[in-house]
């Protein structure tokens, strides 16, 4: 495992620049795709009916018949209705798939303006980059108040919505973080990405049924995976889904990540190590797998392999609060306590909301007979703990 040191920033701003740039671009992509679709199935629906119906309708037996000479080579209308009928329950269950739903509120705690006046004054697209800055150096608390200013201006700013769902899980909020990645999903029911991660924070929360709607929805919109059978994709579990479009493509990192997490909420663990040990090889950078292979280890209680992965996660991005409380984990269950109290005040003080750690804290100190600091632990007071155990505070920090 790494000290905890700050990686140099270089070109943060034209980074951060970039990323809003083409997150904006998506968007816009995104929306002039579903207006096209939306365009062509009026005109389908509009042609059908002018070209097969008017004119050509005969009353006859207590329904209407249509020309069979109208109608393409091979096919009945008995067969012609009833893929129109299918295809209209499709649309119907894409539009629950896909989350077009209203979304639970989202509660702006975090939000540093106070008065609308002054919010409404927010450069959306400088705050925006601002935010992703944030983020990606490892800085969530401001991140999470750039994002909350934009969308309390713009709540239809997708972006916003992904990057401030991404930023709580990230800082282990996962409620916060479903809440953010609905209301994504609802305003671009197509964004493949968080999809995947309302998913993955859906098999968090134990709610399996959105988990599996989530993902299903991630497969169906995924364009490699159309020769799926859609009895799979309609009446299959999603762990054959996801076995489904391996078969397609063995090296998809994403899909070896999803069924990881699954097998993982299933516990197989034996089988879930192996596809998230296949992603990290596939992406050795994506320090969210090497969590997730670590905390299913843990979860199959091997806790020792899991500080390794947990340790990698954090040498690739030293800010990661859920990586740093999910080492503290590891190590209160190798009764190695000293390391585990000075893990969970590290969690602290990236993320000082996660106030469920000073409980542990707590735990950590009564096991390891640290008596004398168990004040500064009930009173919260981290500061105390500076010279005791050796974590990092950010500057000015709490």
């Amino acid at each position: 495992m790494s000290s905890f040191t700050a990686t140099p920033q270089v070109l943060g701003g034209l980074l951060g620049n970039m990323k809003a740039r083409e997150a904006l671009i998506e968007r816009e992509h995104n929306e002039v795709k579903a207006r096209r679709a939306a365009r062509a199935d009026r005109r389908m629906e509009e042609e059908w009916s002018k070209g097969l119906v008017k004119d050509n309708v005969v009353e006859g037996g207590g329904e209407d018949y249509i020309d069979d000479d109208l109608l393409p080579p091979g096919v009945s209308m008995a067969e012609l209705r009833a893929a129109w009928e299918e295809a209209e329950e499709s649309s119907r269950a894409d539009r629950g798939t896909f989350g077009i739903e209203q979304p639970r509120t989202y509660d702006f705690k975090n939000l540093q303006q106070a008065t609308e006046g002054v919010v409404q004054q927010v450069n959306v697209p400088d705050t925006f980059a601002q935010g992703v800055r944030c983020f990606e150096g490892g800085d969530l608390t401001s991140a999470v108040s750039c994002f909350e200013s934009v969308l309390h201006v713009d709540d239809t700013h997708t972006a916003a919505w992904r990057y401030l769902g991404r930023t709580h899980q990230e800082l282990d909020a996962d409620t916060d973080a479903i809440v953010c990645l609905e209301h994504c999903v609802h305003h671009d029911p197509y964004d493949l990405d968080s999809l995947l991660k309302l998913g993955v924070s859906y098999v968090n929360e134990l709610d399996e049924e959105r988990m599996t709607r989530s993902i299903k929805a991630w497969v169906a919109g995924n364009g490699k995976y159309g020769d799926i059978p859609p009895r799979t994709l309609e009446g299959g579990s999603v762990v054959d889904m996801l076995n489904s479009a391996l078969s397609i493509d063995p090296s998809d990192a994403e899909v070896l990540e999803a069924l990881g997490v699954v097998y993982n909420s299933q516990r197989r663990y034996e089988e879930a190590v192996e596809c998230l040990e296949k992603a990290t090889r596939l992406r050795p950078g994506n320090y969210g797998v090497w969590n997730k292979l670590g905390a299913t280890l843990a979860n199959g209680g091997e806790s020792e392999r899991a500080l390794e992965c947990y340790g990698k996660a954090i040498d690739i991005k030293p800010k990661y609060p859920r990586a740093w409380l999910n080492m503290a984990i590891s190590y209160s269950n190798l009764r190695e306590y000293d390391d585990a109290s000075r893990c969970y005040l590290q969690t602290l003080a990236l993320n000082e909301g996660a106030v469920q750690c000073w409980s542990y804290l707590r735990l950590s100190l009564t096991c390891a007979e640290r008596w004398g600091l168990m004040e500064a632990a009930t009173k919260r007071d981290l500061k105390a703990f500076e010279g005791v155990f050796d974590f990092v505070r950010e500057k000015g920090g709490g």
